[in-house]
């Protein structure tokens, strides 16, 4: 697990904060440098009850709208809400097993199986447009409701999948060399209103500073 540096460390520690403040993230930060973050932050303002949920894009998406969390980490995706802001960016791979055979499948034009969440998936959509702008024929063969489904299944040779590598197995690889280039993406931070109260605005600076050491 990566540790907070310095300055996000300092960050967490302020005094007689207290109040209540809903997180949701999605499944990618639900662990890493943000469990941390919010674990440490718990620990030294004590006073503060977090309530953490851990969603879809959709779902944090509209609960920010409707102010049912005070704040959300996701994935920029098609909805920009009203108070949002972009922390930092990091790349998209193609990642396989080790002995994936993707050469065979490429070699021979048969399609390539792809390992993917649900069919709304910002990461499915992306790796289904790169590969039809290349020409490159593919089949989704694993489709998972939840991110702890598609690790096991890449790892397993089933397919490959297209994710950044937050949260991948270290038994993964990137084949980025021998498909088309999927850019990147960014973390964005979504707040419901301009300023929450003071405990959250602090815990949503110990959060971005948290992304921009890891990802910035």
């Amino acid at each position: 697990m990566l540790a907070l540096n310095d300055e996000a460390l300092e960050a967490l520690r302020w005094i007689d904060l207290q109040g209540a403040v809903s997180v949701g993230l999605q499944e990618d930060f639900s662990q890493g440098i943000l469990t941390e973050c919010l674990a440490r932050f718990s620990r030294i303002n004590d006073q503060v009850q977090l309530n953490i949920m851990i969603e879809r894009y959709a779902t944090l998406i509209s609960s920010v709208q409707d102010a049912s969390l005070d704040v959300s980490v996701t994935w920029q995706g098609p909805v920009e809400t009203p108070y949002s802001e972009r922390i930092a960016d990091t790349a998209i791979h193609w990642i396989a097993a080790p002995d994936f055979p993707l050469a065979q499948y490429l070699a021979a034009h048969q399609p390539v199986p792809l390992v993917v969440i649900e069919p709304h998936c910002l990461f499915k959509q992306k790796a289904t447009a790169a590969l039809d702008a290349a020409g490159v024929r593919w089949q989704v063969v694993y489709q998972s409701q939840s991110l702890s489904g598609i690790w096991p299944a890449v790892n397993a040779g089933i397919g490959i999948t297209a994710r950044p590598r937050i949260g991948c197995l270290e038994t993964l690889v990137t084949v980025d060399e021998t498909l088309p280039d999927l850019g990147r993406i960014g973390i964005q931070l979504h707040r419901s209103k301009p300023v929450i109260h003071g405990a959250g605005e602090k815990l949503i600076e110990s959060m971005a500073r948290a992304i921009e050491a890891s990802y910035g």
